[in-house]
């Protein structure tokens, strides 16, 4: 495996790995987060609001989850792909097959 693959590959796969993190982040302390938020422009002497007005959000919604879900799974894909070694993964994340990917590139 060519050693380009190879990095596309743990990059692919470190990718995948951040958004899954940090949309469970998202998920456990979003809503904590835009709570405490609120009280605290409350606190302050802001109309709430102010906030909501301004379009103002600390927690995900369905849509940015499911999103992101699905951007950490085609990178997986992606990735496997090119373990696989099937010139359709070089193509997909390369955009041509034989740019980087050549046997005597590595």
């Amino acid at each position: 495996m060519p050693v380009a693959v190879a990095m596309a590959c743990l990059l692919q796969l470190g990718l995948a790995g951040l958004f899954v993190v940090m949309l469970g982040s998202y998920r456990s302390a979003g809503p904590r987060a835009q709570r405490a938020m609120d009280a605290e422009v409350v606190r302050r002497g802001v109309a709430p609001e102010v906030l909501a007005e301004y379009g103002v959000r600390l927690d995900e919604g369905r849509g940015a989850l499911v999103a992101g879900y699905a951007i950490a799974a085609v990178l997986v894909v992606l990735a496997v792909l090119n373990l696989s070694g099937t010139g359709i993964g070089r193509v997909l994340s390369w955009g041509r097959s034989h740019w980087c990917c050549s046997e005597s590139a590595s």
